[in-house]
Parts: C-alpha cells; sequence; structure tokens
C-alpha cells in the first residue's frame, strides 16, 4: 500500500481499516495504542525493524518520535474510516 515518511510529533487520532493492516517500521519510532479516545499513556513504541499487525475493525491511533518511515500493507481495498470523537 505503500511508504509513509513523518516528522517527529505526526499524530493520528483513533481510525480503523475495513481489512487487515501490516506495518513495518523502517526508521525512527512508531507508538501506537488501542481505543476510541487518543491517550498519550496508552502508546506503545515499537522501533525501527519493528512489526505490528492490527485486525480489521480494530479501534487505533498513532504517533512518531523522531521522523519516522513506515510501511503499510496488506490486502486491498483498504479503507480508513475516523473514530468519532466524544467531549
Amino acid at each position: 500500500m505503500g511508504l509513509i515518511k513523518a516528522q517527529d510529533g505526526y499524530t493520528i487520532h483513533p481510525h480503523w481499516h475495513s481489512r487487515d493492516e501490516n506495518l513495518i517500521v523502517l526508521s525512527g519510532t512508531f507508538l501506537m495504542g488501542i481505543g476510541d479516545n487518543f491517550d498519550e499513556h496508552a502508546l506503545q513504541a515499537v522501533p525501527a525493524g519493528g512489526y505490528i499487525f492490527t485486525p480489521a475493525n480494530v479501534h487505533h491511533f498513532c504517533k512518531t518520535k523522531g521522523e519516522t518511515v513506515w510501511e503499510i500493507f496488506g490486502e486491498g481495498p483498504f479503507t480508513y474510516t475516523a473514530v468519532p470523537q466524544r467531549n
């Protein structure tokens, strides 16, 4: 599906995908948490060389530490659906 490069502190708000997601961290540190609301304390660090598997329909959120490059791959079509945020 592609390579993504992001600057330090780049945030991806809670979302889910219609298909399983496979992610390999190529450089930097990718932080990921599970849930409907972004929570810094729930983030788990995955360093360069790490792999993340996220099953379809699992709500998750992400952030980068340092300039980070990752690759996402899996079976398509692959959708991104934002989780509505509660106040």
